[in-house]
């Protein structure tokens, strides 16, 4: 064994725009709630390629809700929190920072982690290429995708917060924005190539201290903001354990979400049944409003059963891994099989301390895509043509009040975030061409609202 544009008019035009098209073609409106892999084979000669399969992000954003859930919203949040209060000012000439748009900080976050990891220095200041930050994120590579990225720069470096925020037990009693600076290192064509985007001196710090989570790169595939929201609040909370208890008032709060609690309760209603998370599945007991999150994957504990230690015999047998694997291949296949290295093994093989911990993460993290991709296999519809399931032809009685909620946004923006929710449902329920027509029916309502809808922002 060795060792080791923004399109304007009738959905019909929005339908043809390269940013939505794969969300309300034919194979995903009544399929999966997750994009389709834009990018199936990276592209191995871009400047900054990293190890995107570990996608990180910072633990603090995950606990509040700095991101807003819906596009152009410029309303300022306050929330408490555990002794801490955050405030969220928008500039009114861009909105808020969306969660779509913090992508790029988990983009940066990844980046510097993977810095780390190669021991090499690094600051505040994180250089990429827009080409390489589309495609890690699985968004199209078109003008008008950086032109959007753009855009969400110029958001995230004019959100401010007020808050009191302690990472490495350092507090923090200030305002800033959620990135301090960005700009333009090299340009072509009008077209922004390379940029530097320099983080906050908190948020740094929560990198230099570890104090960051790794997350599913099915996340980036996460259509609805609030989808997006609940597996980073299930991340943080339920982590690696067998599962975590919510109360559905309390995941409310911690959304942010701004739609009814009603409206909410549904969402969640929903997630349960599409249960296309990666990582964990959702269940929700309507009766008391309890919310339950329940890790896909085997949480890899210490054992209290001796039998489970493998011995230096076992561990050269050729068992786990076959004859021909390295140590750390074979250390990996133990941990993977529910067993753990006895001190023989450790000792005998220097897999202990860090090399232990990466080779049992591994373990894990081989688990998790092991499991993640069995998450539809039971209750998801095939991607085949015969085996989709057909759209409903009459409306009822709860089809036409969400018709009604969405006429009715038109004239009450208070209403937008149920009225997304309400397209949505109708799409996967009757199509877009059907919905289309029944809200054209109305003469006092304007097709070019439904652009104001989550359902068309931020879903790349």
């Amino acid at each position: 064994m060795a060792d080791d544009n923004k399109n304007k008019g009738s959905l019909t035009e929005i339908e043809r725009d390269p940013f939505t098209v794969d969300w309300i073609d034919g194979s995903n409106l009544n399929g999966s709630k997750l994009n389709n892999v834009k990018h199936p084979q990276k592209d191995f000669f871009i400047a900054d390629l990293f190890d995107a399969e570990i996608l990180q992000l910072d633990q603090k954003s995950m606990e509040f809700p700095l991101f807003s859930l819906r596009a152009r919203d410029v309303k300022e949040r306050v929330y408490t929190q555990k002794g801490f209060k955050v405030k969220i000012a928008p500039n009114p000439s861009y909105g808020m920072a969306t969660i779509h748009d913090k992508d790029i900080w988990i983009y940066c976050i990844s980046k510097l982690m993977q810095a780390i990891r190669d021991k090499k220095d690094i600051d505040r200041t994180v250089h990429f290429t827009i080409y390489d930050y589309l495609v890690t994120t699985n968004r199209a590579t078109g003008g008008k995708d950086y032109d959007r990225a753009k855009a969400s720069l110029d958001r995230l470096s004019s959100t401010r917060i007020t808050t009191d925020i302690e990472t490495d037990k350092i507090k923090d009693s200030r305002g800033f924005g959620l990135i301090d600076s960005w700009r333009i290192v090299e340009e072509k064509d009008s077209r922004m190539i390379r940029v530097s985007v320099t983080l906050p001196d908190w948020l740094f710090r929560s990198i230099t201290s570890t104090n960051v989570l790794e997350i599913h790169q099915d996340y980036f595939r996460i259509r609805r903001p609030l989808d997006r929201r609940v597996y980073e609040i299930a991340k943080k909370h339920c982590g690696y354990n067998d599962n975590w208890p919510f109360k559905l008032e309390t995941l409310y709060e911690r959304s942010g979400s701004t739609a009814s609690l009603k409206e909410f309760k549904r969402s969640i209603k929903e997630l349960v049944l599409s249960n296309h998370l990666p990582d964990y599945r959702v269940e929700l007991n309507e009766k008391t409003n309890d919310v339950l999150f329940i890790n896909r994957s085997p949480t890899l504990k210490k054992p209290t059963d001796l039998a489970k230690y493998v011995s230096v015999a076992e561990f050269e047998s050729g068992k786990y891994g076959g004859k021909s694997a390295s140590a750390y291949e074979t250390a990996v296949a133990v941990f993977k099989a529910g067993k753990y290295l006895s001190k023989e093994v450790q000792e005998k093989y220097k897999i202990k301390d860090a090399k232990f911990m990466q080779a049992k993460k591994q373990a894990q993290r081989e688990l998790r895509i092991e499991a993640n991709a069995q998450r539809f296999d039971n209750n998801t519809p095939s991607e085949k043509e015969s085996d989709k399931p057909e759209t409903k032809q009459d409306f009822n009685e709860e089809d036409f009040g969400d018709l009604d909620i969405i006429l009715r946004s038109y004239k009450s923006e208070i209403l937008i975030d149920q009225a997304t929710n309400a397209l949505l449902r109708l799409y996967e329920n009757f199509g877009v061409e059907k919905v289309n027509e029944m809200l054209a029916k109305d003469s006092n309502f304007d097709l070019e609202h439904l652009e104001k809808l989550n359902i068309f922002e931020g879903v790349y």
